[in-house]
């Protein structure tokens, strides 16, 4: 909407998406049903990699990570006993 007010003023439209932090073409394509179309990365359905953790090794790691003698000490802390 205000790409379009931007151009009816004068503006050219490159001008007016290079403003608005998109392309010529992000604008083109969201026009191409005749409206913007709603954002759908919110309720996008995305697979769970194959590498991701089980909710067994989540909770492991979380329960070593917060352990009394591991808990206050920061990421980069080698916690390998030496040997």
């Amino acid at each position: 909407m205000w790409i379009d007010d931007a151009v009816d003023a004068g503006t050219r439209k490159w001008r007016a998406c290079e403003e608005a932090g998109i392309s010529v073409r992000t604008y083109q394509r969201w026009l191409a049903h005749g409206a913007v179309p709603a954002d759908r990365r919110p309720t996008a359905v995305r697979p769970v990699p194959s590498q991701a953790l089980t909710p067994a090794e989540r909770e492991r790691i979380l329960a070593v990570c917060c352990s009394r003698g591991l808990g206050s000490l920061p990421p980069s802390t080698d916690c390998a006993p030496a040997g």
